[in-house]
């Protein structure tokens, strides 16, 4: 019913007070003249009663209907003052209702009016009040008694509760609007926070595009030698068990489980080079003639000197068919190996993506969580594509959860390390230490920059306000960071590296429940 009385609730507060002020005036207005007509005041009242209400009708459609607001709250203003003025003098002076009507009056006068208009409004009636006052006090006659002292209070009564009721309604509209006015802020922070996180998200997937290529690389190159080898070497295998003596097979074997044990990783280009000549060397000692190949695939397999072993399996072409396809086998077996890591590379992108991209419900509740996992899952994402040119340096300390809400945090850990590296202009160390200091449990992001001015360290967590260059930052991620970890009940400021670059200090409080 409120809403239907003063409007659109997307209008300004006081647009809609007045429009409501003003639809209880003429209801009042109609009230005084139906009770002044039961009690056969006269016709003058009913006279001035009935041009009351036509003129609080035409200033209700007005506002409703014109949106004439500022002329109405002025109109309305002057009109209040005038009509109690005058009704001060009929309706018996202190002893009736017009004194704390006027109260009312300039009330709502200071909701409607700027703050100079409502001060010039309020002196303006305390003025009229006085001098109605000081005219009742020096001349008691110019004021009209009530006939009755039951009409008197009747009067008193029924104005009270009009006043009473006007204040009820605007007070009820008052906390609607406000209860709406946070909902659309919330709102709206939560639709700036899934902006910003969306922006970021375009950078990390730009990165991990690039980043997850190399691994689906190397799976596909073990794909393509798992099909040569089912295809192509495993129909020879009978054979070459077959032609093979007795000493040979058990070589063959302990060179297989041996391979196949054996975890050391592929050597550099550069080691590769260097080992190979070395091996060679030692083949040629050993009397091996042309031995090149061997010793690029024994090198590649991580055998980097010779094994008396391999004596047997040369000693005929059976056997060295058999050590071919021995070679081919243990590069299937690196192969699928290295397949395997490049898969735990791609799943574990995958997981930190999916964490990071998560929304939780905006109103739910906070739960326990540890913030090493939220800040992994931002690590993961940005440093892969960085590896190369930014060293990360993790210094974690045991710590106890905190209640916090986990995609938010992420999206302060990732704020603060994207302008670590934007700062360090993507060469560098990033350093990220987790600790507990007292009830707080607090996480440092440092880099190596060129810091962050102490003149500016206490702006730089106001919304819209950026260092960076035009086109570069919005000034918002800072200012997000700020907000979040206030509504944590947390804290956060800027101080300066031990390497001369900006160190970002969060802190968040630990709960109660889990122990301090």
């Amino acid at each position: 019913m409120i809403r239907w009385i003063a409007g659109d609730s997307s209008l300004p507060l006081r647009h809609l007070i007045l429009n409501l002020v003003v639809f209880v005036a003429l209801i009042a207005g109609s009230y005084f003249f139906v009770s002044d007509a039961l009690l056969g005041l006269g016709w003058m009242n009913l006279v001035f009663d009935l041009v009351l209400t036509g003129a609080f009708v035409v200033l209700y459609w007005l506002t409703r209907h014109r949106g004439k607001y500022r002329d109405v709250a002025h109109i309305a203003a002057i009109a209040g003052l005038i009509f109690f003025c005058i009704n001060y003098f009929v309706n018996g002076g202190l002893a009736g209702p017009t004194a704390f009507a006027v109260l009312m009056l300039l009330t709502f006068i200071t909701i409607l009016h700027s703050p100079r208009a409502s001060l010039r409004y309020l002196i303006l009636g305390s003025l009229l009040m006085f001098g109605c006052f000081a005219i009742d006090y020096l001349n008691p006659g110019l004021v009209t008694p009530y006939p009755t002292r039951d009409l008197n209070f009747l009067d008193v009564a029924a104005t009270f509760f009009l006043c009473l009721l006007l204040l009820a309604f605007v007070m009820r509209m008052m906390m609607r609007f406000f209860q709406e006015s946070l909902e659309r802020s919330r709102a709206e922070q939560a639709a700036l926070l899934q902006s910003e996180k969306m922006a970021s998200l375009g950078e990390i997937a730009a990165n991990i595009s690039h980043e997850i290529s190399t691994p689906i690389g190397v799976i596909g190159s073990s794909l393509s030698a798992s099909q040569d080898w089912w295809h192509q070497q495993l129909p020879l295998a009978p054979a070459y068990w077959q032609a093979l003596e007795a000493d040979q097979v058990q070589t063959f074997l302990e060179l297989l489980a041996q391979g196949r044990a054996s975890s050391r990783p592929a050597p550099d280009s550069r080691s590769l080079r260097s080992q190979r000549q070395v091996l060679l060397a030692q083949m040629q000692a050993a009397g091996l003639e042309d031995g090149e190949v061997l010793a690029e695939e024994l090198v590649a397999l991580g055998w980097s000197d010779w094994d008396p072993r391999f004596d047997p399996l040369l000693r005929d072409a059976a056997g060295r068919d058999a050590l071919s396809f021995l070679l081919k086998t243990l590069t299937l077996e690196r192969a699928n190996r290295n397949a395997a890591v490049a898969y735990e590379r791609i799943r574990g992108l995958l997981e930190a993506l999916v964490s990071y991209s998560r929304s939780e419900v905006p109103d739910a509740e906070p739960l326990l969580a540890q913030v090493e996992d939220g800040l992994d899952t931002v690590l993961m994402l940005y440093s892969t594509a960085h590896k190369l040119t930014v060293e990360v340096v993790r210094r974690y300390s045991p710590v106890p959860p905190v209640l916090a809400k986990a995609d938010e945090l992420i999206q302060v850990w990732t704020n603060l390390v994207q302008n670590a590296l934007q700062a360090m202009e993507y060469r560098g160390v990033l350093t990220v230490a987790v600790d507990k200091v007292g009830s707080w449990v607090r996480v440092a992001i440092s880099d190596t920059g060129t810091g962050v001015p102490a003149a500016l360290r206490e702006k730089i967590f106001t919304p819209f306000f950026t260092t960076k260059e035009r086109g570069v930052g919005t000034g918002l991620g800072l200012g997000i960071v700020g907000r979040i970890v206030a509504a944590h009940g947390g804290q956060v400021e800027v101080t300066e590296a031990a390497d001369g670059g900006a160190c970002f200090v969060v802190r968040l409080p630990i709960p109660t429940s889990v122990g301090r």
